[in-house]
């Protein structure tokens, strides 16, 4: 194929066994057989530079990850595995390709409830999900359990053990998984219990997991720890990415040789850059970052990509970007220190929409913590340990416009809310929840969460927050009065009378078709052919007759009366009445009424299945077997 107009100018990019080649310009063939160096994908992941990292995996990488985890998951034909994760997110290919591989059921969660704490497990009741993948921010929020869950896969961030006790059940399995992109989803996976350490667990099958110095100078041989012993993880096995695209210096400082090979799929290994040891028992129990690379919402993030941005903008001296947990959420917090002589007023809105247009929802921060002076080590670098000590202030920068009076129920309780999720900032009903308050689609969920608490403010969702934004939009859905609930009227069945008169006609309808029959044989041997052609008549009479009461007897005993209703697909109701309707069309009934058309009997007969009619009535029989009257 030709390269396209859009990507012709960057060339292509090679994935070999040993590295990735650049081919600047000309066509890109399409591959006649897939092989298991060939390119699968590309993630894009954050860069301390500014500048996105690229990171190609393989054919042969993608397939042995999908088959090994599996091997340890043991995810089956008979399940139904939710799929809410973006594709740019890894973890994605565990829900879909992991599925497709054992030919699970796939269910796709409408977008507007993915981040929905209320909807979502209540969705996933319904729907009978038993597989989960998820990262452990969002299943905290979970406002309910749900039963038919038999295994929780987490992964992307660091998973509590308070999480675990909450979500263990009986014959229900917790696994946390661990891995960079580099490492194609995960490298390695720990079954969770309740009472235990939480842990990344043992390496996947054909990987290994090893624990070297931190400190390990350029061009060095890394030197592997005991247990016990702090140090650097890396990866080896299979599932390595060749490199960094068209980032030769990083592909060489964070992929070496792997001085312990035994074999092909460990002469190299990945230098993950976080901390771990592996304890006396063999489970690797990871610490954190080794550099300022953090994981938030499932989405690894350089905090120098944030913080080059920032000092890029006006009226920013000193920059330095956290990620801190405070009431069980995590949140990036921006602390600077303002250049001298410039208005700060409004200073964090604008370097918020400055970074919106610049960089994903999940890496703008949350908080702006406006500061005289910036704290220091003796070295002269920035004290992060002293900011992550450090209480929040009151977010009152920019903040001498004061809160809006609220003028309703509804707007006093949705101002409580908000101030509860941003303590100090002023609410005003033209702020935008998003780009004004800073929020994000936990705080979203929070929000509504918080609201619905009240019952009378039963009805907000997370997609009303969305699509709505403005604090007064948001309120105006709060105050709006929901529409009732109909009220379903009980269904009464026929009574017994009624069932024993139906029962008799039928009897009856079946005693004189026999007698007819019986009485039709003699006549018919005597060559009568003129009283044979009367009896078939009356018989064809006798027939569409009796096949329309016998469908009318058994609407009436298994149905009733229809009634304005709302049922489920695949309830005793719509298959009853769909049963019914087949009967119908499979037999003579609409002969019958085509005997009726166009005299005063039809309406009777309509009403002998419990249609209405108001007089006239036409009739116009069906023109295919799945068409209905």
């Amino acid at each position: 194929m030709q390269a396209t107009p859009r990507f012709a100018g960057c060339g292509a990019y090679r994935l070999g066994r040993r590295g990735i080649a650049r081919t600047v310009g000309g066509a890109v063939a399409a591959p006649q057989q897939c092989a298991a160096e060939d390119p699968a994908y590309v993630i894009y992941t954050s860069g301390s530079t500014g500048k996105p990292k690229g990171i190609l995996i393989s054919q042969g990488s993608i397939c042995h990850f999908l088959r090994s985890e599996n091997a340890i998951l043991g995810i089956q034909a008979s399940d139904r595995v939710y799929q809410g994760f973006s594709v740019a997110f890894d973890m994605s290919f565990e829900e879909i390709w992991i599925a497709y591989l054992v030919g699970a059921t796939l269910w796709i969660g409408p977008k507007d409830i993915t981040g929905d704490p209320e909807a979502l497990p209540r969705l996933l009741a319904q729907q009978h999900i038993s597989v989960l993948h998820a990262v452990p921010t969002l299943l905290a929020l979970f406002s309910e359990d749900v039963p038919s869950l038999r295994l929780i896969n987490l992964g992307g961030e660091m998973c509590p053990e308070s999480l675990v006790e909450r979500w263990s059940r009986p014959g229900r399995q917790i696994f946390n998984t661990y891995g960079p992109t580099e490492a194609t989803v995960s490298a390695s996976l720990a079954r969770l219990v309740p009472g235990a350490p939480v842990t990344i667990g043992t390496p996947l099958p054909n990987y290994g997991l090893l624990v070297i110095e931190a400190e390990l100078a350029a061009g060095a041989t890394p030197t592997l720890l005991a247990r016990g012993q702090t140090g650097e993880l890396c990866i080896i096995g299979p599932g390595l990415a060749d490199g960094y695209l068209g980032r030769p210096d990083l592909t060489r400082e964070k992929f070496l040789e792997n001085p312990w090979s035994t074999g092909y799929y460990d002469e190299r290994l990945y230098r993950t850059g976080d901390l771990a040891r592996i304890d006396a028992d063999g489970q690797v129990v990871c610490l954190g970052r080794a550099d300022d690379q953090v994981k938030i919402r499932g989405f690894r993030v350089e905090l120098g990509e944030i913080e080059a941005l920032l000092a890029q903008q006006p009226g920013v001296g000193t920059i330095a970007v956290l990620l801190r947990n405070d009431s069980g959420i995590d949140q990036l917090i921006a602390y600077l220190v303002p250049e001298g002589g410039l208005p700060v007023d409004d200073l964090p809105t604008r370097l918020r929409k400055a970074l919106q247009a610049r960089l994903p929802a999940y890496m703008v921060p949350g908080r702006f913590e406006l500061l005289d002076s910036m704290p220091r080590l003796t070295s002269g670098k920035i004290d992060r340990k002293a900011l992550k000590a450090r209480p929040l202030a009151m977010d009152t920068h920019g903040a001498n416009l004061e809160s809006d009076t609220p003028e309703n129920p509804a707007e006093s309780a949705l101002f409580v809310a908000l101030e509860t999720l941003f303590p100090g900032q002023p609410i005003r009903r033209d702020a935008d929840f998003f780009v004004d308050l800073g929020g994000h689609s936990f705080f979203a969920a929070r929000l509504a969460s918080a609201l619905r608490a009240d019952e009378r403010f039963a009805h907000i969702t997370v997609r009303d927050i969305y699509q709505q934004r403005r604090v007064g939009a948001i309120a105006q859905v709060l105050q709006a009065t929901p529409q009732p609930t109909v009220q379903q009227a009980a269904w009464t069945p026929p009574s017994a009378l009624a069932r024993w008169r139906c029962g008799l006609a039928q009897a009856a309808v079946i005693a004189v078709g026999y007698t007819v029959m019986m009485d039709l044989m003699p006549v018919a041997e005597a060559q009568r052919w003129g009283a044979v052609l009367g009896y078939l008549a009356l018989i064809g009479l006798a027939y569409s007759l009796g096949n329309y009461l016998l469908v009318a007897a058994l609407k009436w005993l298994a149905i009733g009366r229809y009634r304005k209703r709302s049922e489920a697909m695949w309830t005793p109701f719509v298959w009853l009445s769909e049963g019914i309707t087949s009967l119908y069309e499979g037999m003579a009934a609409p002969n019958f009424m085509s005997y009726l058309r166009g005299t005063p009997w039809l309406p009777l007969a309509f009403r002998g299945w419990a249609a209405r009619s108001a007089g006239a009535c036409t009739w116009t029989p069906p023109t295919s077997p799945n068409s209905t009257a």
